[in-house]
Parts: C-alpha cells; structure tokens; sequence
C-alpha cells in the first residue's frame, strides 16, 4: 500500500512540475552553472547566505585585503592598490585580531579610513574577520554596513559553533 501512495505521490509531483515548466514556457537552455546541492542544503540549514567568505565578498563586490603576519617584524602587512602596508601587531585594532572571530572598526581611533579612502575609491567602514589563523581587513561600503554586519555576525557565529561542536 504505501509503495501505491508513493507512486502516486510522485506521479503528483512530476505532473505539478511539468504543468508549471510549461505555464513558463522554458525553452531548453544548456546548464552552464550546476547547483551544488550538498552546499545549497548546507546554506539552508545554517541559515547563512554564503558558506564562504570570499565568496560573499566578490558577489557583493565589497573590497578586501589578507593581512599576513609576518613573525620576523611581528608586524600585519597588506598590499593595497600596488603598496605594501606594515602595521605592528600590537598597535590599534590589529592587537584584537587574535582574540576575536569578527569585528568593525566603528571609532576609527587611528584615522585608518582615511588612509585607505583613496586607495578603495568608496566610502566605507573597516571590518575584521579571523579565521583558520587568516585574518581579512574588508572595506564594508557604508550604504550597506547594516546588511554585511548581520551576515558577518551570523557567518562567524556559525564558524564558531562548528568549532565548538567538533
């Protein structure tokens, strides 16, 4: 009996969706971009847009650096618009990149925004995100600090919960 309900189950189903592909007239398009479902389940579940950073930031255009540390100068350095930046470890918001996941730099005590503001081009707001020992400097665009903070706060709890959890 229930392989006769699944069977119809199915049957509704398929009709529904060739019932629907037909009121939209869908011509027969080659697929060049394949969903991967096992990261769009994952998306879902975890109620985050993007599983990876990178990729919310190039598909919001939203501009950032790496900051690597390099041990012999214990110094930050960053390559922005052809110039290479070195900024020591323990002065301003860079202390705080290894203590915390994510972090906005809201005050600009040390006036970074404007060092930067040329060489980005827009008017942003500066964010940290640390992760796998990888920290990025991104250059949040102030029109939309409000929708990339939610996003970066509900990324990176995500990040942590999965470390917690494993």
């Amino acid at each position: 009996m229930s392989d006769f309900l699944d069977d119809n189950f199915i049957d509704v189903l398929l009709n529904e969706t060739c019932a629907l592909e037909d009121e939209k007239k869908v011509e027969q398009v080659e697929v060049t971009n394949v969903v991967n479902l096992r990261d769009y389940f994952e998306r879902k579940v975890n109620e985050v847009e993007y599983l990876n950073l990178h990729h919310y930031l190039t598909d919001n255009e939203i501009q950032f650096v790496t900051l690597a540390l390099m041990p012999e100068t214990n110094c930050y350095r960053m390559t922005l618009a052809d110039q290479t930046f070195d900024f020591p470890k323990n002065w301003s918001v860079f202390e705080q990149l290894e203590k915390v996941t994510y972090f906005q730099n809201e005050e600009d005590q040390d006036y970074l925004n404007d060092v930067f503001s040329e060489l980005v081009g827009y008017s942003y707001q500066l964010a940290f995100i640390n992760e796998n020992n990888k920290s990025e400097m991104i250059f949040v665009p102030a029109a939309d600090i409000h929708k990339c903070h939610e996003w970066f706060l509900a990324y990176t709890k995500k990040k942590d919960e999965s470390k917690i959890a494993a």
